[in-house]
């Protein structure tokens, strides 16, 4: 089960500024529509790293490096994805959700309304199917 769910991700990288987090870390100069500057990630003397704010991710034509505010941090700080989520909250003043608010996972997904998103006859259909298919075999063998 996700510690954070999809819609609260989804709110906290539009509140935060993409821009803002890599400036606090790199030098960045704007360049027309983007920012850029040398890349964190490996040594370059041409700056190869571009920002893109208002599309919100990076991206390194020297090594290849791309992604969003979570992975900058990620790649940057060496942490995993919920740490990330966590500062990029903090910074930015998004209060984290509850533990357990975004609903319980039952093992049902979408789909069908049986587990696992089967429709619900299917167990059902398969083992009758089975028998019958185990049952012809046996006859004609």
């Amino acid at each position: 089960m996700p510690l954070f769910p999809a819609s609260f991700i989804d709110d906290l990288k539009s509140h935060a500024d993409l821009v803002q987090v890599v400036q606090e870390r790199v030098a960045l100069r704007r360049s027309g529509a983007t920012w850029k500057g040398l890349c964190p990630f490996h040594g370059e003397k041409t700056p190869s790293f571009h920002v893109n704010g208002d599309k919100g991710f990076f991206h390194c034509f020297g090594c290849g490096a791309g992604g969003d505010a979570f992975k900058f941090l990620e790649l940057h700080e060496k942490i995993g994805f919920q740490d990330a989520v966590k500062q990029l909250a903090q910074r930015f003043g998004v209060a984290l959700p509850e533990p357990g608010c975004h609903g319980t996972q039952t093992g049902t997904f979408a789909g069908g309304s049986g587990p696992y998103g089967k429709p619900a006859g299917v167990d059902a259909w398969r083992t009758r199917f089975r028998g019958s298919s185990t049952a012809s075999i046996e006859s004609t063998g």
